[in-house]
């Protein structure tokens, strides 16, 4: 118990007054200031009781202040000395929470410092993308101009979008004639197409609806007129090739091949797809004709050669170098410059990007903060712009590595593209959001090249049976005869097409994406309706499917 004022009556007013400014000075808990108050009491009492004259305690009271030294001093020793002798675990208590108090002083700090600065805009890489894309100063080689001017003088399509997306084989006779109809209302903006894929090249002058330029609001072009005109062009092939005017129904095949390859090579990658979705769509009408028609040898032989060579001079390979710049763009757009310190996430682009930003109207900076921290509570750690770029590159430069092997060689090699893609983007918020799933664009591409060399091998093959009057045993007759100079490679088993001849006709078909052999047996789904090119099972591309 700490003294109280009667008892502190006994000392002399010096000692009170030196006792009261040692223990205010101690700063410290309210009961260790009360033990060293009674501490220096009873020292001052037991000095002091021997004294018979109150002049003498003052005489002896003065004595033993001057030898305690200043009071302040003494303060601060005598907290020492209490801090050394308290309990370990309170101890370790204490410097635990002002561990905890200085992080969270930091923490503050450090989120204040991540919600200040802006980007700050150095490239404007919508103009880097044109220069590009044009491989000529000469626009007379260029067959947007044309695709442009058939999409806008193409009359009533929206009539009959939904029969031109139907396969030939689903089409009743009344829906033919529909088609037929609107086929010799649209014959100029066709042959404004036939026109345009003669020519080399194809391109356009990317813009952006936003005045900032960024990369994410380029205006595409018209890209679904454009699959609905190739598909215009395969029905017109069908409906001919079943009036025996094959002659034209392959030079609307081959247009519209011309037309899938225009949306191919140095092009953003939405536009790619759509090119490889327009060829698919002719190599499938070839097969489709060829099931349904009788073709004489000879005219066989001479479209063959055209396809081929049309094929010859293609590049199934996706070009990524437009992809990149769209990660570029954002990086400066999505990191901060305009501050002190390394660059960091900015968060209001950040939750753009995530789709959060119309959730509320407010843009206060803890409603930012918790937005992101809900999404992903790493953000606040995220790599800055210099490790992101750098991640960037290592990305892209994996998949230039990996382009040359197929499908099936890559297994072989042990390599995993999304697992590598994952690695990378790994603790890195904008890369989990922008990273394209450029492995699944990769393995696009090879089907679109199997597609197109099974194709023409179904000719040879047709041609074959037409010329001998049987299927060959194997694929290499078709060598040996001169049909074809070689055999296709399946990528995704890396071994020639799988081949079988039937009683009355064959099998070709590709491992397909699960990279195994399954006999020639074709994923289903529930109601027993083939699944085109699905995950599981093989990709037979003859005998035709027609469900």
């Amino acid at each position: 118990m700490a003294k109280d004022d009667k008892t502190f009556e006994n000392l002399p007013g010096s000692a009170v007054e030196y006792i009261n400014i040692v223990i205010k000075n101690m700063r410290y808990r309210q009961k260790s200031r009360d033990e060293v108050r009674e501490e220096l009491f009873d020292h001052f009492e037991l000095y002091l009781k021997n004294c018979a004259t109150n002049e003498e305690k003052e005489q002896k009271a003065q004595q033993l202040i001057s030898e305690f030294g200043d009071p302040k001093l003494l303060a601060i020793l005598m907290r020492r000395a209490k801090k050394r002798c308290r309990p370990l675990w309170r101890t370790v208590v204490a410097r635990t929470f002002q561990a905890f108090a200085a992080m969270i002083i930091l923490l503050i700090l450090y989120i204040a410092w991540f919600f200040t600065g802006e980007p700050v805009i150095t490239t404007n890489y919508i103009a880097e993308l044109n220069k590009i894309v044009r491989p000529t100063a000469d626009d007379s080689t260029n067959a947007h101009p044309l695709y442009n001017k058939a999409i806008k003088t193409l009359v009533g399509v929206n009539d009959v979008k939904e029969l031109l997306h139907t396969h030939f084989y689903d089409a009743n006779d009344e829906q033919k004639n529909i088609i037929r109809q609107w086929l010799a209302k649209n014959e100029e903006p066709l042959a404004l197409v036939a026109k345009g894929a003669t020519l080399p090249y194809c391109w356009q002058n990317y813009q952006s609806k936003d005045p900032e330029q960024s990369m994410m609001t380029v205006l595409l072009p018209d890209l679904a007129p454009i699959r609905d005109i190739a598909y215009a062009l395969c029905w017109r092939a069908w409906l001919n090739a079943q009036s025996n005017d094959f002659n034209s129904a392959f030079q609307d095949i081959e247009t519209c091949y011309r037309l899938g390859r225009h949306y191919k090579g140095e092009k953003i990658l939405v536009e790619q797809l759509v090119g490889m979705a327009i060829k698919g769509r002719a190599l499938q009408t070839v097969r489709q004709i060829l099931d349904t028609c009788k073709i004489e040898s000879s005219a066989l032989a001479d479209f063959q050669q055209r396809l081929q060579t049309l094929i010859d001079g293609d590049n199934f390979k996706p070009d990524f170098r437009l992809e990149k710049f769209y990660m570029y763009d954002e990086i400066q757009r999505c990191f901060t410059d305009s501050r002190f310190g390394p660059s960091h996430l900015y968060p209001k682009r950040i939750i753009d990007l995530l789709g959060l930003g119309n959730e509320i109207g407010n843009e206060k900076w803890m409603v930012d903060l918790i937005l992101i921290l809900r999404v992903s509570p790493d953000v606040l750690f995220s790599p800055n712009k210099t490790e992101t770029i750098a991640s960037i590159d290592a990305f892209y430069k994996l998949f230039d590595e990996n382009l040359s092997k197929n499908p099936a060689q890559l297994k072989a090699e042990g390599i995993d593209p999304d697992s590598e893609t994952s690695r990378i983007a790994n603790n890195n918020i904008f890369l989990r959001v922008l990273m394209p799933a450029l492995a699944r664009v990769n393995l696009i591409g090879f089907r679109n090249k199997i597609d197109a060399e099974s194709t023409t091998l179904i000719i040879a093959l047709v041609r074959y049976k037409q010329d001998t009057g049987a299927f060959p045993e194997s694929l290499d007759k078709l060598v040996e005869r001169g049909y074809i100079k070689q055999v296709p490679v399946d990528p995704f088993s890396d071994k020639p097409l799988a081949y079988r001849k039937t009683d009355n006709s064959f099998i070709l078909y590709s491992w397909g994406e699960n990279l195994k052999d399954d006999d020639g047996q074709v994923a289903r789904d529930k109601k027993g309706k083939i699944i085109q090119w699905a995950p599981e099972g093989d990709w037979v591309l003859w005998p035709v499917v027609k469900n």
